[in-house]
Formats: structure tokens, sequence, C-alpha cells
């Protein structure tokens, strides 16, 4: 008897982690490119990894599966994410929490990221173009 509610055991704190995460219908894509650099980071850490995460991006989400795209001309890419599947979903349950599902796909559409998140953002990003660029900035009355 003692052998059956050891094996018993491991599914019961498969619900409470469940219980722990956010509810499925709270995820968005939003959240989840909010999230991008956070999650590139942690499963980039790992060299194996690193070329895989940094080549693809979010570009859906359904409940706790998100749906992340190589492009065309790399799809091998998604074939060595498929056999690292294990490890860049426990990157995404560490950041997002709960359990995630990831699907890959290889397509030619890649998710936009958000625009500044205000004033600030937007001000030094165009400091830094300026640094950047110096005098090669063109100027609105340039562009015709």
């Amino acid at each position: 008897a003692p052998a059956r509610e050891s094996a018993a055991a491991p599914p019961r704190p498969a619900p409470a982690r469940a219980a722990d995460a956010p509810p499925a219908g709270d995820a968005d894509l939003g959240a989840v490119v909010a999230a991008w650099p956070r999650i590139v980071a942690l499963i980039g850490e790992n060299p194996a990894t690193k070329p895989l995460i940094t080549a693809c991006a979010p570009v859906g989400v359904d409940g706790t599966t998100v749906t992340i795209a190589f492009p065309e001309a790399q799809a091998f890419l998604r074939e060595r994410a498929e056999k690292r599947r294990a490890e860049i979903e426990r990157g995404f349950d560490q950041v997002l929490g709960g359990r995630i599902v990831v699907r890959f796909v290889a397509s030619n559409v890649v998710a936009v990221p958000p625009p500044p998140a205000d004033e600030q953002d937007g001000d030094r990003i165009l400091a830094e173009a300026r640094r950047i660029f110096a005098d090669d900035i063109a100027g609105v009355a340039d562009v015709e």
C-alpha cells in the first residue's frame, strides 16, 4: 500500500503548480513580447539554446500556448528547437509563471516590438540615435 501512495503522490503536486499559475486567459501576446528580453536572456544562458532563442520571435498566444516563429530561411532552427523543447519551455515557465507550452513555426511573420512605454523611453532612444548618427540624421525638412 505505501508504494501505491507514493505513486499517487506525483500527480498531486502538478495541480498545485497549475493552481499557482496564472489562468490561461491571462496570457496575451503583449505580455509575452514585454517579457521577451528576459526570456531570451534566461534561455540564452545556455550556449546550445542561445542561437535558437535569439533567432525567433513570439507571434501568437492561445491560452498557455506561445507560438514562436523562426525565419523561413532558417527553418532548420525550428527543428533544433524542437529537440530542446523542455529546456526552452522551462525558461518560459520561469519568466512568465505557470506552465507554458511552446509551439515552433517557420514563418516570415515577425512580431513587432511594442512602442516605448513612455515619453522618457522615446527621449532616451532619440538621444542614443543622435549620439550614434550625429550629423547623419535627416531632419523632417530633408526628407521630401
